[in-house]
Formats: C-alpha cells, sequence, structure tokens
C-alpha cells in the first residue's frame, strides 16, 4: 500500500476530521489511536480499531496506518449490553414484586401479633415477622450489589466524599477528620458507599466511639495506603480474616462484604490491622496507577 492514496484503496475511511488529525499530527507524536466507522471497499461500514504512527522513509515524512476490523467484537458487547440491561429491568421488576408482598406478610404478622396471647403462638409469629425483615434485608442488598460497575470508574476525590453532610451527619456529634486534601482514587462510582458503610460500621459497633480520622501514606513500590481509624473497640483477632464475607456480623452482614467488592473493581483491597480494645484500623491499599494528586487552581 506504500505510495497509494487513502482514496484508492480498499477501506475508505469516512471518519469527520480524521484528515485533519492525520495532517495536524505532530512530530513528537508517536501514535494516534482511535475506535471508529469505517467502510470497505463494498460501501459497507464497520467498526474498526484504527492507529496510526508516524515514521520516516528516505528521510520523508510517512505514516503508518493500522485498522483492525473489530465489528464481530463490537456488536457481541452491544449485544452483552442489551442482555445486562434487560438483566437489570427484570431483577428490578423481580426485587419490586417480592418486597412488596414481604410487606404483605410482614403487616399481617404485626396484626395477628396482636390478638395472640398464646407466648408459644406468639413467638412463632415473631419468628416469620423476624424472616420477613431478613428477606427485606437481602432483597434490598441484591440491588446495591447490582449497582457494582453499573457506571465506568472514575477518579474521586475521597475527601470531596467525606466532606458531604450525609456522611459528616451519620454520628452526632462526630465529624471525619480527613487528611486526603488533593488525594484522588480511581474506584468504582459507588465509591461513596464505601466510606458510609465505614462509619456506620463504626457507629454500629465501635461502642463510645468519639473520633474518626482518615490519612495515607505512600510505599516504596508506588501503593498508596488510606487508613481509616477510630477509637472505639476494635475488631477481635478471630474475626479479622471475617469481617468481609458475605452476611458475616452483627448487624446484616453485608457492609464490609460490599465495601470488598467495590474496592476490588479496580484492584484496591481492603484489611482490619487495628488492635483489639483500641479501635478499629482499615487499611485500604491502592495500586500504582490508582491514585494521583491534584490542585485547586
Amino acid at each position: 500500500m506504500i505510495g497509494e492514496h487513502l482514496d484508492d484503496i480498499a477501506i475508505h475511511i469516512t471518519e469527520a476530521g480524521i484528515r485533519e488529525i492525520i495532517e495536524g499530527t505532530e512530530g513528537d507524536v508517536q501514535a494516534y489511536h482511535a475506535e471508529m466507522n469505517i467502510m470497505n471497499g463494498y460501501g459497507n461500514p464497520f467498526t474498526a480499531d484504527v492507529s496510526f504512527s508516524p515514521i520516516r522513509i528516505r528521510n520523508e515524512p510517512c505514516l503508518i496506518i493500522q485498522i483492525h476490523n473489530i465489528d464481530d467484537i463490537r456488536k457481541a458487547h452491544n449485544a452483552v449490553s442489551q442482555v445486562n440491561q434487560k438483566l437489570k429491568i427484570l431483577a428490578s421488576v423481580t426485587r419490586h414484586d417480592i418486597l412488596n408482598r414481604v410487606m404483605v406478610i410482614s403487616a399481617y404478622s404485626d396484626i395477628i401479633k396482636e390478638g395472640i396471647t398464646d407466648p408459644e403462638m406468639k413467638k412463632r409469629i415473631e419468628a416469620i415477622s423476624k424472616s420477613s425483615d431478613e428477606i427485606r434485608t437481602l432483597i434490598n442488598f441484591t440491588g446495591e450489589y447490582q449497582e457494582l460497575n453499573s457506571a465506568e470508574p472514575a477518579w474521586q476525590s475521597p475527601d470531596a466524599i467525606l466532606a458531604r453532610p450525609l456522611l459528616r451527619n451519620m454520628i452526632p456529634g462526630i465529624s471525619p477528620d480527613s487528611s486526603l486534601e488533593g488525594l484522588e482514587i480511581y474506584a468504582d462510582c459507588l465509591l461513596e458507599k464505601v466510606f458510609y458503610n465505614l462509619i456506620d460500621n463504626s457507629f454500629r459497633h465501635g461502642a463510645d466511639v468519639s473520633k474518626i480520622s482518615l490519612s495515607y501514606h505512600l510505599q516504596s513500590n508506588g501503593e498508596l495506603i488510606i487508613l481509616y481509624e477510630d477509637d472505639g473497640g476494635g475488631v477481635s483477632p478471630e474475626e479479622k480474616t471475617q469481617i468481609f464475607k458475605k452476611g458475616f456480623g452483627k448487624n446484616t452482614g453485608m457492609g464490609l462484604f460490599l465495601i470488598s467488592e467495590i474496592l476490588s473493581i479496580t484492584g484496591i483491597s481492603i484489611s482490619e490491622t487495628g488492635e483489639h480494645g483500641k479501635g478499629v484500623r482499615f487499611e485500604i491499599r491502592v495500586p500504582a496507577g490508582m491514585h494521583r494528586f491534584v490542585t485547586k487552581e
């Protein structure tokens, strides 16, 4: 194809502005890469992964253009996206219907319980009511879990998230003390739920928590560790490896499991390394390349 004009070969690039980009490529630009819709010699459109790099041949400026037909890959991707969207709608409708029926069970259980004097029968009704509450919790959790990776991960500021009224006012009289200004991490868009659940965990299990702090430090390998600490009771040694498992805990057993799942989407991990009796210490390990520091303009 050396020496051929783009319009004379079998593939005609028709993406708007492609010629301007090629002609405007500066000498210090090593390569340009884009996905675009182009047409083959028969006039049929297809999706292609196109890249071109400036080179010199006999001291003349030239371009190496590479066109990879990814039409089948893109069609398969779009088909999977459509299926996922339909499954998401089905799951949402199903959750709604189940919750409506659970609400009926719970309401009638309360009505029946009020008219029963037999202790044994009342105990059985209370068991039914408790089970309906647990079902409601599980169904609501499936809705939260479904939202994982529902949008592309993004660069987010933990400090800005912690400054939101919802998080600052979760525990009366206690506002998280953050030293994360300027830090951004690349994480799932549900990152707010990570900090919400950590603070909620301190509130529920901290035993008279009076202080919550967040800080960070960089490792020599480029990894960054965000520290979440409180001055509550902490976690017992035998529970440290269990608290992130689904269903483990004194409440729903879902909060810390959800935290771990949200962070893992972009390779971030979390562990508890505090000393029992002196408060929790959660270490959020952010790999190199998944964190950056920005300055306000």
